[in-house]
């Protein structure tokens, strides 16, 4: 293709367009068909990939990737559905073609209407009305699909377009909240700012310049009314970019419906997004449905969740980072517990619970040879770590034996582990219940993110050997 291009400027005369356009166009419907075809896999397949990608590093997102991250995600995977939709519209609209194009190569009489002879004479004459020519359906088809891939290639800029505006946006609330401890609050705020800032701006404009000015042509000659319409569409210029969306999107406005299609783009714009956070919030949820009606979310909390047992781990459990055990059914007179470590959630109370740690980089934790500070009292770590927790066994309040700090790379977490001894219990159902940020009036000036005290209610049995026995009784210490 790029030779015969070459050979077009080379044979072209001085002065005329360098390239044909005309022959160009003869093989883009062959592009087109590659490119829907290749991309089309590919994005169905990109929402998934992403999102197991969130669930496994969100634990060690700092806060001005994880807001990136929340931003980007439900524009991201909105459009990669909406896209592929589309390019699956597209393929088959060109199938079609494809398929008319043979019929017309094999037969190019088209339909025999006069060897029909089992219609009627009434329905003949309301086909004949109703079905183009072969040629005309042909062109007809190959018009849909060209302007399927146009308004594909819009959406699509558009949307990345907006994606990064969006992460922008959140990224600049979370350091701004970050400094100043709300972090929540600063993101709502910034977000509903630049939505209402871009309507009122698009609503101004269109005003003062479609209607007051197309009403008073004079308005337009006035340098003051001039540089007001022009600081007035900032925000439209920022969100639609002229040289990066203009072509397509004013060669589809002004060639097809300009108000349905005004309508349709706007609808893009504020709509995919709102339709992409729910998605997005939705696909963290047990029921994205909301059809468990007499087994909700709140009432499993006093009942069994996989995310409290490592047996029954899922990557969507591990975004909770809640207090484990190796199982619901314990056969030895040991427990083993696992308290994870969330930076971000945990960093802000253990900064006020504890002594200041000197930092250390990954490199230098990951040797045989660790820092000075990791050498002194071992403990120094796990004692501060376990301020974070309160344990209680049946409602008694336990400590963790031989507490030290972990790191699970099989959980892709760190915190701290330690064991709990049964051997006083009878056997049979019990509950360990963890509380998270006990006595939370300690901690002053929070983030508006960190949340109040949480309990995990851990239920699990305990069933060792002996208790198969006849008769038997739980042996002493």
């Amino acid at each position: 293709m790029s030779a015969e291009i070459d050979r077009e400027r080379e044979e072209a005369p001085a002065g005329s367009e360098r390239v044909s356009v005309d022959r160009l166009r003869e093989r883009t419907d062959e592009l087109e068909l590659l490119i829907s075809g290749l991309t089309m896999f590919a994005l169905f397949a990109l929402p998934g990939w992403l999102f197991e990608r969130f669930t496994e590093y969100y634990t060690l997102l700092p806060l001005w990737l994880l807001a990136a991250a929340m931003a980007a995600l439900p524009i991201i995977s909105t459009m990669a559905y909406m896209l592929a939709l589309c390019l699956l519209a597209h393929l088959g609209v060109r199938a079609y073609w494809v398929g008319l194009i043979g019929l017309s190569a094999i037969f190019p009489e088209g339909i025999r209407w006069e060897r029909a002879r089992h219609f009627g004479p009434l329905t003949r004459e309301r086909l004949q009305q109703q079905l183009p020519p072969l040629k005309t359906a042909i062109a007809g088809a190959d018009r849909v699909a060209s302007l399927l891939f146009s308004v594909i290639t819009l959406a699509a800029l558009m949307l990345c377009w907006i994606g990064l505006l969006g992460t922008v946006v959140f990224v600049t609330g979370a350091a701004v909240g970050g400094a100043l401890g709300a972090t929540n609050a600063v993101i709502s705020r910034l977000a509903d700012s630049v939505v209402l800032l871009s309507l009122g701006s698009a609503v101004l404009v269109w005003l003062l310049d479609a209607k007051l000015a197309a009403r008073f042509p004079g308005l337009q000659h006035l340098a003051l009314f001039r540089a007001l319409v022009w600081v007035l569409a900032i925000p439209i210029r920022i969100i639609l970019p002229a040289k990066l969306i203009g072509p397509v999107r004013l060669t589809l406005q002004t060639n097809t419906h300009p108000r349905l299609f005004t309508v349709g783009l706007l609808l893009l714009v504020l709509v995919l997004p709102i339709l992409g956070t729910v998605m997005f919030q939705s696909r963290l949820r047990f029921d994205p449905m909301g059809t468990q009606r007499f087994a909700s979310s709140d009432d499993v909390g006093g009942g069994l969740r996989s995310g409290s047992y490592e047996d029954l781990l899922t990557p969507q459990d591990r975004m909770r980072a809640a207090v484990m055990i190796p199982s619901a059914q314990i056969e030895s007179a040991w427990l083993p517990v696992f308290a994870p470590y969330v930076p971000l959630r945990d960093d802000s109370i253990l900064l006020q619970r504890c002594a200041a740690r000197p930092e250390a980089t990954e490199a230098e934790t990951d040797t045989d040879r660790a820092p000075d500070w990791r050498l002194a009292p071992a403990d120094e770590a796990t004692a501060c770590l376990l301020k974070l927790w309160r344990l209680q066994l049946d409602g008694v309040e336990v400590a963790l034996q031989s507490a030290m700090v972990s790191e699970r790379r099989d959980l892709g977490l760190r915190g701290v582990s330690g064991w709990l001894d049964l051997r006083q219990l009878q056997p049979g159902p019990h509950e360990l219940r963890v509380t998270w940020r006990p006595d939370p009036e300690r901690d002053q000036d929070l983030d508006d993110y960190v949340a109040d005290s949480t309990v995990y209610r851990i239920p699990f049995l305990w069933s060792p050997e002996f208790a198969a026995e006849p008769g038997h009784t739980a042996p002493s210490p």
